[in-house]
């Protein structure tokens, strides 16, 4: 396991308790976010064993997570007001944003916000991400939006072209209200008369990981978190803060504009799908390195979930463990009382008490 994290065998003790297999559903991770907060129960994060998938609620919760922590590090480093308050480069947008805003046209922007991993607007975003969901399949692909380097990373690994989602993508994007852009313009028509003007940056479709074998339907998830990691290192970060000093925010609002008034036409679509693969970053044969996207500072970890014969002095399972709970920032663990007795608040889940695990 990793040094470094400081557990005290009193975390130590709670995290092993949190990730024991029981039936018990009430014991679950409890991160801050809007409306007070989102869950994870124990039976959520169990589907990170192997042989089985992620479920949506493990995705948007990493989705989140990997927001709030670009928000952090846009701050440098620090979170709290000075994070809230910095600007951020990278925007996620939440699972049902492809499903209830793109291709729908009844969807004004304003409500489309709303699927936004944070209250922002999309004229301070230098790279948007969407994840698109298969109707077939179940399987997951990935959308990021350069805007800076007017490009359009698909990271898919069926290693198809999606020429509608980026239609779409394309007509959501000329829904940007005129006032957020410095020179912007009104006219253009409505629906189909829209320009799809992310056919005007050239589409880099990224590779699949050469070395990963068995791919399933079990493993959708654990791609598309694997994806959402690699579009928001801090190398491709780099790469589009340079780019951006060189004109990205014109280019993003040159797309805004060729969107809605069809004109200057878009040149010919690139593609560099030969000389833009890059090579693999991660190597998991299962579903179990799914928390490889939430542990990725332990390598070589291959039980990141304690069996159940699992002895308590297992210190790399644990340390896993911690570190798993670590960027999933588990701020409290819900540890629910024993029931008594009363006329007043015998509904489920009663009496429960919060106690944080004390080590982010």
């Amino acid at each position: 396991g990793e040094e470094g994290l400081g557990l005290t065998p009193e975390e130590t003790r709670r995290v092993k308790w949190a990730w024991l297999d029981r039936k018990d559903r009430e014991r679950c991770v409890k991160a801050p976010g809007r409306a007070g907060g989102h869950y994870l129960t124990r039976a959520d994060l169990r589907t990170l064993r192997d042989g089985r998938a992620p479920n949506p609620k493990v995705l948007a919760h990493y989705l989140r997570e990997t927001q709030r922590l670009n928000r952090a590090a846009a701050a440098g480093g620090g979170g709290g007001a000075a994070a809230a308050a910095a600007p951020a480069s990278c925007l996620l947008v939440d699972l049902y944003f492809h499903s209830q805003v793109l291709g729908n046209e009844r969807v004004r922007y304003e409500k489309a916000k709303k699927y936004f991993l944070e209250e922002m607007d999309l004229e301070g975003v230098d790279k948007l991400l969407v994840p698109v969901s298969l109707k077939k399949g179940g399987g997951w692909y990935l959308l990021a939006v350069n805007f800076a380097a007017r490009s359009v990373d698909l990271y898919d690994p069926y290693g198809l072209h999606r020429e509608q989602v980026l239609q779409d993508l394309a007509a959501f994007i000329a829904k940007t209200p005129e006032s957020l852009w410095e020179d912007g313009e009104e006219g253009g028509g409505e629906g189909s008369a829209r320009a799809p003007a992310l056919l005007d940056f050239s589409v880099r479709q990224m590779a699949a990981p050469e070395d990963y074998t068995g791919y399933g339907p079990e493993d959708a998830g654990v791609l598309l978190m694997e994806f959402v990691r690699q579009a928001t290192s801090s190398h491709d970060q780099k790469e589009d803060a340079a780019a951006a000093a060189a004109g990205g925010g014109a280019h993003r609002e040159e797309a805004v504009w060729c969107a809605r008034h069809r004109e200057p036409p878009p040149p010919e679509r690139r593609c560099c799908k030969e000389d833009c693969r890059e090579p693999a970053a991660f190597n998991f044969p299962g579903a179990a390195r799914a928390a490889f996207c939430f542990a990725h500072r332990v390598p070589g970890t291959t039980r990141l979930l304690p069996d159940e014969d699992a002895s308590d002095g297992d210190e790399d399972v644990l340390l896993a463990a911690g570190d798993a709970l670590t960027a999933l920032a588990c701020h409290e663990l819900v540890l629910p009382q024993k029931r008594r007795r009363s006329s007043v608040g015998r509904g489920r889940g009663r009496g429960r008490r919060y106690i944080p695990i004390g080590f982010l």
